[in-house]
Protein backbone atom coordinates (compact mmCIF):
# COMPACT_ATOMS: atom_id res chain seq x y z
CA UNK A 1 0.00 0.00 0.00
CA UNK A 2 2.50 2.04 0.45
CA UNK A 3 3.57 1.89 -2.89
CA UNK A 4 -0.13 2.87 -4.24
CA UNK A 5 -0.02 5.73 -1.55
CA UNK A 6 3.06 7.28 -3.03
CA UNK A 7 2.00 6.99 -6.70
CA UNK A 8 -1.36 8.32 -5.29
CA UNK A 9 0.99 11.21 -4.22
CA UNK A 10 3.22 11.50 -7.28
CA UNK A 11 0.32 11.59 -9.62
CA UNK A 12 -1.84 14.30 -7.36
CA UNK A 13 1.89 16.67 -7.15
CA UNK A 14 1.85 15.82 -10.63
CA UNK A 15 -1.34 17.12 -11.47
CA UNK A 16 -0.84 20.29 -9.12
CA UNK A 17 2.42 20.93 -10.89
CA UNK A 18 0.39 20.57 -14.11
CA UNK A 19 -2.19 22.58 -12.72
CA UNK A 20 0.51 25.68 -11.92
CA UNK A 21 2.24 25.37 -14.96
CA UNK A 22 -1.38 25.99 -17.18
CA UNK A 23 -2.23 28.77 -14.72
CA UNK A 24 0.85 30.62 -15.33
CA UNK A 25 0.72 30.11 -18.86
CA UNK A 26 -2.40 31.43 -19.25
CA UNK A 27 -1.52 34.43 -16.96
CA UNK A 28 1.44 35.29 -19.04
CA UNK A 29 -0.87 34.79 -22.57
CA UNK A 30 -3.91 37.24 -20.79
CA UNK A 31 -0.91 39.32 -20.16
CA UNK A 32 0.50 39.57 -23.32
CA UNK A 33 3.73 38.44 -22.37
CA UNK A 34 3.36 35.23 -24.31
CA UNK A 35 0.92 34.23 -27.47
CA UNK A 36 -1.25 31.62 -27.56
CA UNK A 37 -0.50 29.06 -30.13
CA UNK A 38 -3.23 29.63 -33.35
CA UNK A 39 -5.31 26.93 -32.58
CA UNK A 40 -6.38 28.13 -28.90
CA UNK A 41 -6.29 32.15 -29.86
CA UNK A 42 -10.07 32.03 -30.61
CA UNK A 43 -11.02 30.71 -27.74
CA UNK A 44 -12.24 33.19 -25.09
CA UNK A 45 -9.34 34.49 -22.51
CA UNK A 46 -6.78 33.64 -25.06
CA UNK A 47 -5.66 37.06 -26.72
CA UNK A 48 -3.18 38.56 -24.93
CA UNK A 49 -4.48 41.18 -22.47
CA UNK A 50 -7.51 41.56 -23.94
CA UNK A 51 -10.41 39.39 -21.68
CA UNK A 52 -11.44 37.98 -24.82
CA UNK A 53 -11.37 40.57 -27.07
CA UNK A 54 -8.80 40.36 -30.17
CA UNK A 55 -6.33 43.73 -30.28
CA UNK A 56 -6.05 45.16 -33.80
CA UNK A 57 -3.03 44.89 -36.11
CA UNK A 58 -0.75 47.50 -35.66
CA UNK A 59 0.45 47.54 -39.15
CA UNK A 60 3.19 46.91 -41.02
CA UNK A 61 6.27 49.02 -41.39
CA UNK A 62 6.12 50.30 -44.68
CA UNK A 63 2.23 51.08 -44.03
CA UNK A 64 3.28 53.10 -40.79
CA UNK A 65 5.95 54.73 -43.72
CA UNK A 66 2.86 55.53 -46.05
CA UNK A 67 0.49 56.90 -43.05
CA UNK A 68 3.33 58.98 -41.65
CA UNK A 69 3.93 60.88 -45.34
CA UNK A 70 -0.24 61.32 -45.84
CA UNK A 71 -0.04 62.61 -42.26
CA UNK A 72 2.94 65.16 -43.60
CA UNK A 73 1.43 65.77 -46.83
CA UNK A 74 -2.09 66.42 -44.95
CA UNK A 75 -0.23 68.58 -42.26
CA UNK A 76 1.67 70.83 -45.35
CA UNK A 77 -1.95 71.24 -46.79
CA UNK A 78 -3.03 72.41 -44.02
CA UNK A 79 -0.05 74.57 -43.66
CA UNK A 80 -0.66 76.18 -46.90
CA UNK A 81 -4.73 76.80 -46.35
CA UNK A 82 -3.65 78.20 -43.53
CA UNK A 83 -1.23 80.99 -45.28
CA UNK A 84 -4.05 81.19 -48.14
CA UNK A 85 -6.41 82.39 -45.42
CA UNK A 86 -4.46 84.61 -43.57
CA UNK A 87 -3.51 86.33 -46.93
CA UNK A 88 -7.00 86.43 -47.73
CA UNK A 89 -7.80 87.87 -44.68
CA UNK A 90 -4.96 90.73 -44.96
CA UNK A 91 -6.54 91.45 -48.35
CA UNK A 92 -10.25 92.09 -47.04
CA UNK A 93 -8.76 94.17 -44.29
CA UNK A 94 -6.69 96.31 -47.02
CA UNK A 95 -9.71 96.40 -49.01
CA UNK A 96 -11.91 97.36 -45.95
CA UNK A 97 -9.35 100.58 -45.01
CA UNK A 98 -9.70 101.15 -48.98
CA UNK A 99 -13.10 101.47 -48.81
CA UNK A 100 -13.36 103.72 -45.81
CA UNK A 101 -10.93 105.73 -47.39
CA UNK A 102 -12.51 106.31 -50.61
CA UNK A 103 -15.96 107.00 -48.70
CA UNK A 104 -14.18 109.19 -46.70
CA UNK A 105 -12.98 111.02 -49.87
CA UNK A 106 -16.75 110.52 -51.68
CA UNK A 107 -18.24 112.57 -48.25
CA UNK A 108 -15.42 115.46 -48.91
CA UNK A 109 -15.61 115.94 -52.72
CA UNK A 110 -19.69 116.11 -51.82
CA UNK A 111 -19.16 118.87 -49.31
CA UNK A 112 -17.00 120.29 -51.03
CA UNK A 113 -19.65 120.37 -54.61
CA UNK A 114 -21.86 121.42 -51.79
CA UNK A 115 -20.00 124.94 -50.54
CA UNK A 116 -18.92 125.60 -54.60
CA UNK A 117 -22.59 125.26 -55.06
CA UNK A 118 -23.54 127.96 -52.13
CA UNK A 119 -20.88 129.96 -53.31
CA UNK A 120 -21.73 130.13 -56.59
CA UNK A 121 -25.31 130.77 -55.83
CA UNK A 122 -24.46 133.45 -53.57
CA UNK A 123 -22.08 135.17 -55.71
CA UNK A 124 -25.25 135.17 -58.17
CA UNK A 125 -27.14 136.34 -55.70
CA UNK A 126 -25.37 139.36 -55.08
CA UNK A 127 -24.74 139.84 -58.80
CA UNK A 128 -28.90 139.71 -59.18
CA UNK A 129 -28.81 142.43 -56.15
CA UNK A 130 -26.15 144.76 -57.61
CA UNK A 131 -27.50 144.78 -61.02
CA UNK A 132 -30.23 146.85 -60.15
CA UNK A 133 -28.09 149.82 -59.20
CA UNK A 134 -25.80 149.70 -62.23
CA UNK A 135 -29.14 149.56 -64.32
CA UNK A 136 -30.01 153.05 -62.76
CA UNK A 137 -26.65 154.90 -63.01
CA UNK A 138 -26.26 156.89 -65.86
CA UNK A 139 -24.26 154.33 -68.53
CA UNK A 140 -21.36 155.97 -68.47
CA UNK A 141 -20.75 156.04 -64.50
CA UNK A 142 -21.16 152.41 -64.63
CA UNK A 143 -19.01 151.71 -67.55
CA UNK A 144 -16.52 153.39 -65.35
CA UNK A 145 -17.20 151.97 -62.14
CA UNK A 146 -17.52 148.25 -63.92
CA UNK A 147 -14.08 148.51 -65.57
CA UNK A 148 -12.41 148.80 -62.13
CA UNK A 149 -13.83 145.72 -61.27
CA UNK A 150 -12.66 141.72 -62.63
CA UNK A 151 -13.84 140.69 -65.38
CA UNK A 152 -15.82 137.38 -63.84
CA UNK A 153 -18.09 140.29 -61.92
CA UNK A 154 -18.37 142.45 -64.71
CA UNK A 155 -19.73 139.42 -66.76
CA UNK A 156 -22.11 138.55 -63.40
CA UNK A 157 -23.55 141.70 -63.20
CA UNK A 158 -24.39 142.38 -66.71
CA UNK A 159 -25.34 139.02 -66.87
CA UNK A 160 -28.11 139.85 -64.33
CA UNK A 161 -29.17 142.86 -66.15
CA UNK A 162 -31.63 143.52 -69.12
CA UNK A 163 -29.69 143.15 -72.32
CA UNK A 164 -30.67 146.37 -73.68
CA UNK A 165 -29.50 148.14 -70.11
CA UNK A 166 -26.02 145.99 -70.59
CA UNK A 167 -25.75 147.27 -74.55
CA UNK A 168 -25.97 150.84 -73.47
CA UNK A 169 -23.03 150.31 -70.72
CA UNK A 170 -20.19 148.58 -73.01
CA UNK A 171 -19.34 150.85 -75.27
CA UNK A 172 -18.61 153.13 -72.69
CA UNK A 173 -16.34 151.11 -71.38
CA UNK A 174 -12.78 150.64 -72.97
CA UNK A 175 -13.01 148.85 -76.21
CA UNK A 176 -10.04 146.46 -75.30
CA UNK A 177 -11.95 145.99 -72.13
CA UNK A 178 -14.89 145.60 -73.35
CA UNK A 179 -13.84 142.76 -76.08
CA UNK A 180 -12.53 141.08 -73.20
CA UNK A 181 -15.44 140.45 -71.06
CA UNK A 182 -17.78 140.13 -74.49
CA UNK A 183 -15.63 137.55 -75.61
CA UNK A 184 -16.03 135.54 -72.15
CA UNK A 185 -19.79 136.54 -72.23
CA UNK A 186 -19.91 133.88 -75.63
CA UNK A 187 -18.25 131.27 -73.58
CA UNK A 188 -21.11 129.29 -72.39
CA UNK A 189 -21.60 126.83 -69.02
CA UNK A 190 -21.77 123.10 -69.43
Amino acid sequence: MTNSLKTVKLLGLGLLVLAALSAGWYFLVALGVLTAPPALQNLPGMSPASGGEKTPDKGSPAELVQLEQNLAEQQAEINELQASLSAAETALMQSQDSEARLKEEVARLNQEVLNLKSGAAAKTAAYKDMAPYFANMKAKDAADILSRLKDDDIIGILSAMEKETAAEILPFMNRDRAAAVASKMLVTEP
